[in-house]
């Protein structure tokens, strides 16, 4: 008796479930398909998320760039993606501050006394930025409703990228160009500032009593 008339005789939920089992074992990739989505797929909806939160900001491809380097993206709440943003400018003020910190050591006896108590100001200008970042990380952390913090979210980011503005006004006077040593920092982490503002006016447009999660 051949195989090809004993398989007939099998019920047909049987028949089907062995076509099922030499389909997946023959196309493997079919079954993979199915359990992991392609990388593809999950690369694009990473930068979609990045996007939408972008939207609307002045500096978009910095501000895209940025979020789409945090990991998980769509695992993340809209504080907890403003809250990663703010930790990677509050870095890069640091480094500014390092910055002019390092060229006061290493130009202290060919600068003006203008200019170096100009970096002096900026020196204290980052610490008091670097202040303000950590009361948004704690609002945004808070066991309250980031939403009830707007307000001061708005007014502590504000004050940080004003802190920016006024450490660079600090040189106008200077006659030994000393501010493009560290205007190309300031102005991306102004930029920073920029977007965050941006994003968190978004935090406004949700309802209080849910968590939209990306």
């Amino acid at each position: 008796m051949s195989k090809l008339y004993l398989l007939t005789l099998l019920p047909l939920s049987t028949l089907l479930l062995l076509l099922t089992f030499f389909t997946f074992n023959s196309h493997p990739t079919i079954l993979n398909n199915s359990i992991n989505p392609p990388k593809k797929l999950h690369i694009y909806k990473h930068f979609q998320i990045a996007q939408s939160t972008c939207e609307g900001t002045l500096y978009p491809e910095l501000c895209v760039s940025t979020v789409a380097s945090f990991p998980e993206l769509r695992r993340k709440t809209l504080p907890e993606i403003i809250s990663a943003t703010v930790n990677v400018t509050m870095k890069e003020v640091r480094a500014s501050a390092s910055n002019c910190s390092g060229l006061r050591r290493k130009l202290i006896k060919k600068l003006h006394p203008l200019d170096l108590h100009a970096l002096d100001d900026c020196i204290e200008l980052f610490s008091e930025t670097i202040a303000e970042l950590k009361r948004v990380l704690a609002d945004l952390s808070g066991s309250k409703s980031p939403e009830k913090y707007y307000d001061d979210l708005q007014t502590l980011l504000s004050g940080a990228m004003t802190n920016q503005f006024t450490c660079l006004d600090g040189f106008a006077y200077s006659k030994n160009n000393t501010r493009k040593f560290i205007e190309g920092r300031l102005r991306r982490i102004t930029r920073h500032f920029s977007n965050s503002l941006a994003i968190v006016t978004k935090l406004k447009k949700r309802k209080p009593s849910t968590t939209t999660s990306f």
